[in-house]
């Protein structure tokens, strides 16, 4: 081989090493903010902050990233063996004004895009209540986190199911109440066990249910409207920032003052507790 070769490959080497380099470096200019949060779920996560989240901080003045890594109908299990082969999936990014994009990522990637303030993890919603689904999955995705990160680890809470889905669940006795019971008592317990922050967004709509005497809250018994959808978001917003929920003056137009503040009611509630 000649010098002049040896120079080319050489150079387009560097070419390479640069260029994979600056892909999975972290992300930092594009969308700049002072929280950082990565969702490791599914469409639980996209219900709790995909709507009103970015309204709810934008409007108390927050600025922040969301990453939301997201595998349709996933469970830990299913991240884990995603990580565990390098797999890319869905990743969704965006700011306080919606400013994002929309790529496909693996997991170790996604944990190195930003410096993440937050890393939350969710199990698939139907075995949220049953403490051995979690393992041995959860404690292999904490060790990547913290491995890979300087993030504090959430667990994000999941929903209790409404009718008539709810009827099809042996596990749970066919009962929402005590499907959220189990949950309450799972995210409780492996929050103990593994320090993790708890998001309680199934105790918050638990608590509006009963405030509102059981309103419909999802769109087929699982995922939420609207209404949910907003009550998700704000059990976020005041997990995450931890202020006055009554100083917070933002109004959807499409939802009623009444609506919301039994919403902050039931958040109050949750986060006492």
């Amino acid at each position: 081989m000649n010098f002049k070769n040896i120079i080319k490959r050489c150079w387009l080497f560097s070419f390479v090493v640069t260029l994979f380099s600056a892909s999975c470096s972290k992300d930092n200019t594009i969308l700049d903010g002072e929280t950082r949060i990565l969702l490791i779920g599914n469409s639980f996560s996209e219900d709790a902050l995909g709507n009103y989240f970015a309204e709810l901080s934008k409007n108390a003045g927050k600025t922040f990233v969301v990453g939301i890594l997201y595998i349709g109908g996933g469970s830990l299990e299913d991240h884990v063996k995603a990580m565990r082969e390098n797999k890319t999936v869905k990743y969704r990014e965006f700011n306080q004004d919606y400013t994002g994009k929309t790529l496909k990522l693996s997991l170790l990637s996604a944990l190195n895009r930003q410096d993440w303030t937050y890393v939350s993890v969710q199990q698939h919603s139907s075995k949220s209540g049953i403490y051995l689904s979690y393992h041995p999955y959860l404690n292999e995705l904490l060790s990547v986190i913290e491995n890979n990160t300087r993030a504090n680890k959430i667990i994000h809470q999941t929903w209790s199911y409404e009718a008539p889905l709810i009827e099809s669940l042996t596990e749970y006795d066919h009962s929402s109440f005590v499907m959220f019971d189990s949950i309450a008592n799972v995210t409780d317990l492996l929050s103990k066990e593994y320090g993790l922050k708890v998001v309680p967004c199934g105790e918050t709509i638990d608590h509006f249910r009963k405030l509102s005497d059981n309103m419909a809250l999802t769109t087929d018994g699982k995922h939420l409207n609207r209404y949910g959808k907003y009550i998700a978001a704000y059990a976020w917003y005041a997990a995450i920032f931890r202020e006055s929920l009554y100083n917070h003056m933002y109004y959807p137009q499409e939802l009623d003052s009444s609506f919301v503040n039994k919403a902050k009611d039931a958040v109050v509630l949750s986060l006492k507790e």
